[in-house]
Parts: structure tokens; C-alpha cells; sequence
């Protein structure tokens, strides 16, 4: 074997032997939007902390080389990230490959690591443009690249590693940016165990193991284990006992059912995209592909809106709604003309009695 386990997608690797091996069969999906989006910040911060670019906003209206085009609100989300890690100061290393392990190979680009000089702590932050939120504790990607980073240094260099996840744009408790601090001796126990994984993603006939890791692998529609674990979440039992469960059942019964319900939701997002893929080109019965649409949202920028309403747009950090301006005062005429509500392309929806005949105009 001698395929790269990138950090990348090593929550699932890491956790399901089979996931690699398995995708390899199959063509690389091409890349959506939300990862573009990404791409394009991850560049913006990078052109800013190489010199590159003065600031952020010197690179609105510039186009990343995957097309992304950087806007105003774009570039004051990364713009706090880079003034944190200015702020902090030191030598900062940007996007440059790093290498954990070449047996199993597992290798990847890093975003940012920064050494401040007479501080025995490694930085190794990580931008996350998306709004799904991710947690920096025990994140198998942030500690593959902080112990390949701690390998290129002497023993001792180092006491701490701080880990930390920088996302503007979800909400979370602890705030914008999340950090997690290790010893160095803990983060190298846990780089061991997920080089240990990458061996098992190696090994001839690997095991699947279904999980929340499922969530956009590329083979979830294909794989037996996983199908075969939801079947039998739902399989019926009859019985005529009943009581009130304690309060550990209780506890205990919400830790089963929010597994149970990341590997539904897992299964379900990745048989609905092949579904609508096929229903292009051959029948799906019981099921119709319909154009759908998204929620109408702004076109323009905030003081155009301003100026044409009289309302000032925004909520922190990004514009309101339209129908939230609407009940700030705005006329609602005004408001349609400056937004839009977005073709969000074909869906898969199920065939009610009626769709027939109303198609024949009955």
C-alpha cells in the first residue's frame, strides 16, 4: 500500500479501516462550493501574513484560482484572524506540507504553525470558514500536524502544543477561536494511535465501522456495515413492559440515540445525493426530482440597502435577513428589489397521490 491518509479526512480513516480502500474504487467527487469558499479564506490569510497583501480588504474583489470570488464580508472574517495571529507574534509558517508518518503514509498542508521566541509552546492553528461547527479537542487533523511539526524540532524544544480552530462565521460557547492545550508527551500518545489506525486503513480486507465519522464518505451508499447498523436500530420488539427510566438510563439513552441519529443522518445525505444524481437519468420510483429554492437573502452590499431603506442592515458580524428588515420598518417592495431568492438547483422530493393527476391538469 502506498496511498496518502490525509489529515484532512482522518476523523473517518482513523476510525473506519475501511473508508479509504473502499473510495479508492471511485472517482474524486468534485469539489463543492463550501470547501471552495474555504480555500479561498485559507489563501486571503495567507497573502496577508506573507506579506503578499497589505490586509484583507486589499483583496476584495480578487479571485482565488478555483474561481472563489473574495468579498467584503469574506475579508473581515479573516482579517480577525490575522490580527490574532499578529497579535501574537513570533515566526509564523503558512500553508507548507508536513509529514507524520510514511508507513502508513500520512501527509497533508497545514494552514498555520507559529514558534514566539523564549516560549517553550508550539501554535498550531487552523481556519475554518464553514458554519458547521468543529471542536478542537481530540481533532485527529490538528494532531497529526502538531506532532509532524514537533518532529522537525530537537527533543525538549517544546513543552506545550496549543491547538486551536479559528471560525468566524459559527456560533459556539467557548467563542470565534477555540484552543486546546497538550503536553507534548500527550500529543505524540495520540499521534502514535492514529498512525496505528493508518496501519489498519493498510491492512489487507479492512473492517468497516460505521459512526458520526460517516458523515460525506464517499462510499456510504455502498457500504453494507453501515446500512446494516441502521437496520437494526429500527427493528421492531414486541413487549408489553414498561416503566420510568433513572436518571443514568436516561443520560445513557441520549448518548445512544444521538449516535444513532449521526449515523441515520450519515446514510440518509449520502443515498439522497446518489438518489438525485440517478433520478437525471433513470426512474426512481415513488420519487420526482423538482426545482428548489433557497431562502431570498440580500444582492447587494449593506449600504446600498442602507441608503435605500433608510435601516441599517446589519446584526452582527453579517447582514440580517430581508423579512428581519421588513419588521425593522422597510417596505417590503424596496427589500425584494434588493435580494433575491436563490434557484438552489434540482431536489429529490417523494411522489404525493396527487402529483399525477395534477400534472394532467386534474
Amino acid at each position: 500500500m502506498n496511498f496518502r491518509l490525509p489529515p484532512s479526512s482522518s476523523h473517518r480513516w482513523s476510525n473506519c479501516a475501511l473508508t479509504m480502500q473502499a473510495s479508492r474504487a471511485y472517482p474524486e467527487p468534485p469539489e463543492g462550493d463550501e470547501a471552495r469558499e474555504g480555500t479561498c479564506a485559507a489563501w486571503v490569510a495567507q497573502m496577508v501574513l506573507t506579506g503578499q497583501a497589505a490586509d484583507c480588504a486589499a483583496l476584495v474583489g480578487k479571485t482565488h484560482a478555483n474561481g472563489w470570488l473574495v468579498t467584503a464580508d469574506m475579508a473581515a472574517d479573516v482579517q480577525g484572524y490575522v490580527a490574532m495571529i499578529l497579535k501574537r507574534g513570533g515566526t509564523t509558517s503558512c500553508e507548507h506540507s508536513v509529514t507524520l508518518s510514511t508507513d502508513p503514509l500520512i501527509a497533508g498542508t497545514l494552514d498555520l504553525s507559529a514558534t514566539v521566541a523564549n516560549i517553550p509552546t508550539l501554535y498550531v492553528d487552523d481556519l475554518k470558514y464553514g458554519r458547521k461547527i468543529v471542536e478542537v479537542r481530540k481533532n485527529t487533523h490538528l494532531i497529526i500536524y502538531g506532532s509532524a511539526i514537533l518532529r522537525k524540532y530537537a527533543p525538549g524544544t517544546f513543552n506545550l502544543v496549543q491547538l486551536g480552530i479559528y471560525q468566524p462565521r459559527g456560533f459556539h460557547r467557548d467563542g470565534i477561536y477555540r484552543k486546546w492545550v497538550v503536553s507534548v508527551a500527550d500529543l505524540q500518545r495520540m499521534a502514535d494511535e492514529i498512525i496505528e489506525a493508518g496501519r489498519r486503513a493498510y491492512a489487507p480486507n479492512p473492517t468497516a465501522t460505521p459512526g458520526d465519522w460517516c458523515d460525506h464518505c464517499p462510499v456510504a451508499t455502498r457500504c453494507e456495515a453501515l446500512a446494516h447498523t441502521n437496520y437494526a436500530r429500527i427493528s421492531l420488539v414486541h413487549s408489553q413492559a414498561h416503566r420510568d427510566m433513572t436518571a443514568t438510563e436516561l443520560s445513557r439513552e441520549l448518548d445512544f440515540l444521538e449516535e444513532a441519529d449521526a449515523t441515520l443522518k450519515a446514510r440518509k445525505k449520502a443515498v439522497q445525493a446518489e438518489a438525485e444524481q440517478r433520478a437525471r437519468r433513470e426512474l426512481i420510483p415513488g420519487y420526482r426530482l423538482e426545482n428548489g429554492k433557497g431562502k431570498r437573502r440580500f444582492n447587494v452590499p449593506g449600504p446600498v440597502i442602507k441608503m435605500m431603506t433608510g435601516i441599517d442592515p446589519y446584526t452582527e458580524p453579517d447582514l440580517c435577513t430581508p423579512a428581519e428588515l421588513i419588521r425593522r420598518g422597510a417596505n417590503k417592495d424596496v427589500v425584494q428589489k434588493l435580494s433575491i431568492v436563490p434557484d438552489t438547483g434540482l431536489k429529490l422530493v417523494k411522489t404525493q397521490d396527487g402529483d399525477i393527476a395534477a400534472a394532467f391538469g386534474e
